[in-house]
């Protein structure tokens, strides 16, 4: 989290196993809340909604996320007080396909708006969630994967035969023009025999 302003504040934190969790879903089937406690003050609230576009396939996503934090965990905290930021409107985040879980193992940050109207930068990683159509194993349904841990990364593993082949390219032909300098050169100090 980072607190936004002239005094910018940091601090990280891992969900801890020790987290509770809980949620309540509509009769209708279209949204969900999920809300995780954990030591220290803290509450994340998350509400999804199910969109449902004819021209698309059925999906769901994050609409509201709230964080609810005690501002003594920071370092310069005076006294103990609870802040609260939320979501801006129209947030639409963790986008998945209906029935499936959505997964991102890589960092992604969220906007929200604390109680000053300063923007608290909110970093999650590792995230699996589930809000709607979960099977009655309780494990998580094939996933949607997060567009960053999709796209085709930067490939790495070409740029060492890339690099290997074009200056065995370049040797090739600095050898070629050697042999047709060279022979030319040699050719014209011969002359003849009769």
């Amino acid at each position: 989290m980072t607190g936004d302003g002239k005094s910018e504040e940091q601090y990280s934190f891992n969900l801890p196993d020790t987290a509770l969790g809980g949620g309540d879903c509509e009769k209708d089937g279209t949204n969900a809340m999920l809300h995780i406690t954990w030591e220290g003050g803290f509450i994340l609230h998350m509400e999804f909604k199910v969109k449902d576009d004819p021209k698309l396939p059925k999906s769901w996503y994050a609409s509201v996320i709230e964080l609810t934090y005690n501002v003594s965990m920071f370092p310069d905290a005076v006294q103990e007080e609870l802040h609260t930021s939320k979501s801006k409107k129209d947030l639409e985040c963790f986008k998945a396909v209906f029935g499936n879980s959505y997964k991102c193992m890589s960092s992604k940050q969220i906007d929200l708006l604390n109680d000053d109207n300063k923007t608290t930068i909110m970093e999650v990683s590792r995230v699996q969630i589930q809000p709607f159509s979960v099977p009655d194993t309780g494990a998580f349904s094939s996933a949607t994967e997060c567009q960053a841990d999709s796209a085709p990364k930067a490939p790495l593993d070409n740029v060492i035969p890339i690099a290997v082949a074009a200056t065995l390219a370049a040797l090739i032909l600095v050898i070629i023009i050697i042999y047709f300098v060279t022979k030319k050169y040699n050719s014209s100090s011969y002359k003849a025999m009769d």
